[in-house]
């Protein structure tokens, strides 16, 4: 036996086990990095697609103290503070942090996010067309284009932005839902509207959705003269006000006099102002023979929106049954200038849709609003008036 042998193999040993250790330790130390570099990735995905259910402390902790880091924790910091609602100091977390690389996107979409829920919409606009630009296919950039648009009172571009968004997601609803709203209610497109609305429901809609989704369906449906269609949809929502009255109007349009007038009695035993069922039941008092009946609730409708033209009509048919002639001609004259305003109103919106950065025609808007006795819409076309004449001189971004 050799002693030095015995000794220089233990020191062998004792050496290798100290370098594998070594390896195993380093090796170890990478492999964090890695998983710590793919969280990094993953998050940076997620945010430039408008999602933030990643962002928590465990995440910003990891990465805090890390240098190569630091800009990531800046942008992180800034998406947390907006999905808090602190929209004030998210520029303050970004500081002097430039929109390239891998950070364009993400951080364009938190910018873009901000400026428009601080109402800045000229500068949000700038923003997510950066955002498309650079990524054609991003989903949070229509979106929020789509609804820039909307704010603008630039319909048509909202409406190319929406079919974007559903040729993007097309298991989504909601733009289809948002494309049928357009063509119903500003292009005055009814069967267009019903097919978007039909497409809507063709998706997993969330329960909460369902109802009014269905409702707007029969409303384009019963503007198309589709009564029996209107009813077979709204036989699947929930029997509220709204949906009783429109059940009565449909049997009305279908000659069913009987049933129109019991669905009216029990929509308004639901809720004694709903519109359409106090309009139902004048029209019953009317076709009954009992013009005095349906004064009450056509007045109770006037009172609450002077320039309804459709009540103003059921009302001087009214008077003029009753033999009251003067009190008719009122209401017609009354309903006629009504009809102007509205019709002032559609060739200025048709002005906005073409000239969708002018301030001076959303501001006529407003103001023919203001005499419709529309308060709530004349400060929306206020606004966008305002956003038109935003300075976009002020925007950082690159």
């Amino acid at each position: 036996m050799f002693p030095g042998s015995s000794r220089h193999r233990i020191w062998l040993i004792a050496s290798a086990g100290l370098l594998l250790s070594a390896l195993l330790g380093g090796g170890a130390l990478a492999w964090r990095r890695h998983v710590l570099d793919l969280r990094v990735e993953r998050a940076l995905a997620a945010l430039g697609g408008g999602r933030t259910e990643w962002l928590d402390e465990g995440l910003l902790a990891a990465i805090e103290h890390e240098p190569r880091y630091a800009s990531e924790v800046r942008l992180f910091l800034a998406a947390w503070r907006l999905r808090e609602g602190q929209t004030r100091s998210v520029f303050e977390a970004l500081g002097g942090l430039r929109a390239e690389g891998r950070l364009r996107v993400p951080l364009l979409v938190v910018a873009g996010e901000t400026l428009y829920r601080e109402k800045k919409l000229a500068q949000a606009e700038r923003v997510f067309l950066q955002v498309v630009s650079a990524d054609p296919r991003n989903l949070p950039g229509h979106r929020w284009l789509a609804a820039i648009y909307h704010d603008l009172g630039n319909m048509h571009a909202s409406f190319v932005e929406l079919e974007k968004v559903a040729e993007l997601n097309p298991d989504g609803f909601f733009a289809f839902r948002l494309m049928g709203t357009l063509n119903l209610l500003d292009f005055q497109k009814p069967k267009e509207a019903a097919e978007c609305f039909r497409q809507a429901l063709a998706r997993k809609v969330p329960a909460e959705h369902l109802q009014p989704i269905r409702t707007e369906l029969a409303q384009a449906l019963m503007a198309l003269n589709d009564f029996a269609g209107a009813l077979e949809v709204v036989s699947l929502a929930e029997g509220t006000a709204p949906v009783l009255a429109i059940q009565a109007e449909c049997h009305w349009g279908l000659g069913e006099r009987d049933q129109a007038a019991e669905l009216t009695r029990q929509a308004l035993a639901l809720d004694p102002g709903e519109r359409a069922a106090l309009l139902m039941m004048a029209r019953l008092a009317l076709e009954d023979g009992d013009p005095q009946s349906a004064l009450l609730p056509l007045k109770r409708l006037i009172e609450r929106d002077p320039h309804d033209v459709t009540t103003r009509y059921q009302l001087s048919l009214a008077y003029q049954r009753l033999g009251e002639h003067q009190a008719a001609a009122g209401e017609i004259e009354k309903m006629n200038a009504s009809k102007g305003l509205r019709e002032e109103l559609g060739k200025l919106y048709g002005e906005a849709l073409v000239r969708p950065r002018d301030p001076d025609i959303r501001y006529k808007i407003a103001a023919v609003c203001e005499k419709l006795n529309q308060p709530d819409l004349a400060e929306i076309w206020r606004r966008s008036a305002e956003f038109c004449r935003q300075d976009e001189s002020g925007l950082i971004m690159p």
